[in-house]
């Protein structure tokens, strides 16, 4: 067993401590009564304040790409340390800011050379909702100012990003979110309403926007956002090629939301690259910095970055003071240079066809789950609708089933997320494959199934 960290005395009363910490999507005063606290980590594992282990299977929030203790990173932001810890983002830039920059637009797809830094998918899907309505503000389209996002994505927490999320449950605690913000349906894996009359997917899915975009009138609508796929998006083969044909036919520029697909997490290295079709502004984070520093960017076709360079371009009205942190810099440098040297995508594809089939070993076996969906390391067990009778309540009993077993989960309502880090090895799939089977079983006991 990991021998556990010291406390240090002012929290010697541990569970009164969580009490002043506000832990993000979680109720307070349920989280306090059974708090997890974690104190150390290695590899795919972690260890809370009681010495207790888990293998943790979506890698913190999607964003541990390489796992803990992972020492090139660490000894990155060691050796920044010495130098440099912060620089203006107002007035410079930095080494470490323009490597990760120049090596980003080496191994981005099509022409998205340019580089804005932030440090974090919020802020970054915010800035690319304002770059595309300051664009065209600058090529004579001021009145192009809508962003069409989809129900059930989410782009962050900020209230531009959540505008373009479609979130139902943010509409009521935050709205109005602001105009501008249209949302259109996804594609589902199931019950899809746009392939209800017909055998199999016509693309109707894809073919909304456009009409979307006519209703609205294509002199008003700036941009589409989505992520290539989500945990619980999964669109058909040709679905993104045709929306890039669509936003082409209207002058609509295309955000790919990338926190999460981007850096080999779906076996390629962008989730662009797994869906045949390029985006005129990435969004990218999470597993670009490891987790080593906060740590995200935007990344900007030569077309859109054009239109902010010299006498005639306005810069980018837009900011961060951390964004392009030498530290969380230096930190990206070394783990994109692991992820392209490595050719950690490929293993991801390999590796993850190892989990899929276990998790489909888990549906075979339980009835409460209907189907399972991955690429690479993402993968999402859906539960059967009409087998769950308090989604809520089987998502907490399996979270906390899981954690009896060796396992870190984060089941959804609905639906379960398996993404471990890249690094993972078969031998720790197997552990995870066996505790979340278990877990299962464990928590079937608690919240029966119908």
């Amino acid at each position: 067993m990991h021998p556990a960290a010291s406390v240090p005395p002012v929290l010697s009363d541990l569970r009164a401590a969580t009490q002043r910490v506000m832990v993000d999507f979680l109720q307070m005063k349920d989280f306090s009564a059974d708090p997890l606290i974690l104190a150390d980590g290695e590899g795919v594992w972690v260890w809370d304040v009681d010495g207790r282990r888990y293998l943790d299977s979506v890698s913190g929030v999607y964003t541990v790409s390489l796992g803990h203790r992972n020492r090139p990173a660490i000894e990155a932001v060691k050796a920044q340390l010495e130098r440099i810890a912060f620089a203006s983002p107002v007035m410079t830039t930095n080494l470490p800011a323009l490597e990760l920059a120049s090596l980003l637009a080496e191994v981005s797809p099509g022409t998205l050379n340019t580089v804005k830094f932030f440090s974090g998918g919020s802020e970054a899907c915010e800035a690319a909702i304002k770059l595309a309505r300051q664009y065209h503000q600058q090529t004579g389209n001021p009145h192009k100012f809508k962003i069409i996002g989809r129900y059930g994505d989410y782009h962050g927490a900020t209230l531009g990003a959540l505008a373009a999320s479609g979130s139902a449950d943010a509409a009521r605690l935050y709205g109005p979110l602001g105009p501008g913000y249209v949302s259109v349906h996804p594609p589902l894996t199931s019950g899809c309403p746009y392939c209800r009359s017909v055998d199999g997917c016509d693309l109707s899915c894809a073919r909304i926007v456009e009409a979307t975009i006519k209703a609205e009138g294509p002199d008003s609508v700036a941009a589409f956002i989505g992520s290539p796929i989500t945990q619980t998006i999964w669109p058909a083969v040709g679905y993104w090629p045709l929306i890039r044909e669509i936003c082409d036919r209207y002058g609509v520029l295309l955000i790919y939301d990338e926190i999460i697909t981007g850096f080999g997490r779906l076996g390629t290295l962008w989730g662009s690259d797994y869906v045949g079709a390029v985006p005129d502004i990435l969004a990218c984070g999470k597993g670009m910095g490891g987790g080593y520093g906060p740590l995200s960017a935007i990344l900007i076709a030569d077309r859109v970055a054009g239109a902010f360079w010299g006498a005639e371009g306005r810069q980018f009205h837009h900011g961060h003071t951390f964004g392009g942190n030498p530290l969380s810099c230096a930190a990206g440098v070394a783990v994109l240079r692991q992820i392209v040297e490595q050719d950690l995508p490929t293993r991801a594809r390999r590796i993850g066809a190892y989990l899929l089939d276990g998790l489909r070993g888990l549906q075979d076996k339980y009835d409460i789950i209907a189907q399972v969906r991955g690429a690479g390391l993402l993968t999402t067990l859906f539960l059967a609708a009409d087998r769950v009778r308090d989604p809520a309540a089987f998502a907490r009993a399996l979270h906390l089933a899981a954690r009896d077993h060796e396992l870190l989960l984060r089941p959804y309502p609905g639906y379960v997320v398996f993404a471990p880090p890249l690094t993972i090895s078969e031998a720790e799939i197997d552990h995870l494959i066996a505790a979340a089977d278990a877990a299962f079983a464990d928590a079937l006991a608690r919240v029966p199934a119908d």
